[in-house]
């Protein structure tokens, strides 16, 4: 026998330890997305920056794997 689900779910338990965690991660993600925003407009008004390069040039050669 099959059982029949209501059409709808029961509303999720949210106590204020989880609201407090979710206004925070919401705070977070509204600051990450200011930043991104930022950084997409320095991108488009100056284009993308140089990767920086090593601070030391490499002395010696690396071998290749097959000859170790």
């Amino acid at each position: 026998m099959i059982p029949i689900l209501p059409d709808r779910q029961p509303d999720p338990v949210v106590n204020e330890q989880t609201e407090v965690h979710m206004q925070t991660q919401t705070a977070r993600t509204q600051a990450w997305l200011a930043d991104l925003a930022k950084i997409q407009v320095e991108i488009a008004a100056h284009g993308m920056p140089e990767a920086p390069r090593p601070t030391r040039k490499r002395t010696r050669k690396l071998k290749p794997l097959w000859e170790e």
